[in-house]
């Protein structure tokens, strides 16, 4: 059954790419976790491309959570991961990490991240509006005695993280009166299903599979709140990039080839069919594809009927190379909320942090290799539709007192 599916994590999974360049000291290690913006990483394997770029044994290991992923790369057990672009700059940041190096390669994908809110609100709040949230919340919380309003999100300090407490902002809500609790997403929809959450902000395809078991409904998407959202990123760990950057750029040239290729119509088949295998998602491509395709067809549940996306105008991967680029201003963003919600107590150096994590100047070079154009908006301002303010990386107090 679908519900079975939802709770099934098949942990462990490891997929060995092939031998290429000699040299290596030993093979290079992955990690990804069940979300489907993992196929970029899944498909520079399937492709060959990895082999073409003459790496030597890649190997593909899926992990239990983000935070698997996080701990896993400070601690040098993974090379390179696919984790949340925000994750990085709260590890720099952060009040118990800070200075903590984890690089991001490029940006995986932009948007595919969800807000699924339980099924009986649906009549209440709707899709895409804070009209009747608080209200809403605020009824929960009376009928619920023993414990308050609850939402999951992916990790702390990640896109769902901004964004979910972003949305209660909005709503006139203050974040620090509900329960907010990481959880990985493939155990979103059980907790939901037991009652645990309120509502759960994680990656596809775990929103599809709560409305198809009709646990909840779609309440908002990342597009909706933010439009092209840096949503993942190709993470490497410091010590990788610094000893063996050679096979970095390798990684990273064989993802942004497979990024480029998801984001042709006719080859998201293709990739939703590779990555319903159990090694990765581990769920039925039909409840896969809708939420994948160029062209997003979102079933909302609750009886809202559906949302069709515009092409690449929800999950995408490459768009132009304007997706892949890991933008300065993106990480600015992050720090920049991080203050604003109290996740760190002091604001942090964002040059120094943007200069130490990013890799521009790996990114700029692969690109040249491969003819993909470079965007010219790195540190330009930008609008997150959830709260309507310009946000100028070059202003960051400025921007931070514009926000209600």
């Amino acid at each position: 059954s679908v519900g079975a599916l939802s709770a099934s994590l098949a942990l462990g999974c490891n997929r060995s790419g092939r031998a290429g360049a000699a040299g290596a000291s030993r093979p290079i290690r992955i990690g990804i976790l069940a979300t489907t913006d993992m196929a970029p990483i899944v498909m520079a394997e399937k492709l060959g491309y990895f082999k073409k770029n003459g790496l030597d044994e890649v190997i593909l290991t899926k992990e239990s959570s983000w935070s698997n992923i996080r701990d896993k790369l400070l601690i040098g057990e993974l090379d390179l991961g696919q984790i949340l672009f925000g994750v990085p700059f709260l590890v720099y940041s952060g009040d118990d990490s800070a200075g903590k190096v984890i690089k991001i390669a490029l940006t995986l994908n932009v948007n595919n991240q969800t807000l699924t809110l339980a099924k009986d609100l649906a009549p209440k709040v709707g899709y895409g509006h804070t009209g009747g949230v608080k209200a809403a919340i605020e009824d929960i919380r009376k009928r619920n005695t023993s414990r308050p309003p609850t939402f999951g999100q992916s990790l702390n300090g990640s896109l769902p993280d901004m964004l979910l407490r972003s949305w209660l902002a909005a709503s006139k809500v203050d974040p620090a009166t509900v329960h907010i609790v990481t959880v990985p997403p493939p155990q979103a929809v059980a907790k939901m299903k037991v009652g645990e959450l309120d509502g759960f902000y994680t990656a596809e395809p775990w929103h599809e599979v709560a409305v198809r078991e009709g646990v909840g409904f779609t309440h908002y998407a990342s597009q909706d709140m933010w439009q092209d959202a840096p949503d993942k990123c190709l993470a490497v760990t410091a010590r990788f990039a610094a000893e063996r950057r050679d096979e970095v750029k390798r990684v990273a040239k064989s993802v942004l080839e497979a990024s480029r290729w998801l984001d042709v119509p006719s080859n998201r088949i293709e990739g939703a069919k590779a990555i319903s295998e159990r090694a990765y998602v581990n769920l039925p491509v039909d409840l896969i594809l809708p939420r994948f395709e160029v062209e997003a067809r979102f079933n909302l549940g609750g009886g809202l009927g559906e949302k069709q996306f515009p092409p690449l105008g929800a999950l995408a991967f490459y768009k132009g190379g304007r997706a892949s680029f890991p933008h300065r201003s993106h990480g600015v963003w992050y720090m920049a909320q991080y203050v604003r919600f109290g996740l760190v107590r002091n604001p942090p150096d964002y040059n120094a942090a943007t200069d130490a994590i990013l890799m521009q100047d790996l990114y700029r070079e692969v690109a040249g290799e491969l003819g993909v154009p470079l965007p010219d908006d790195d540190m330009t301002p930008f609008v997150a539709q959830i709260d309507g303010v310009n946000f100028d990386p070059h202003d960051v107090g400025g921007s931070l007192r514009r926000y209600a």
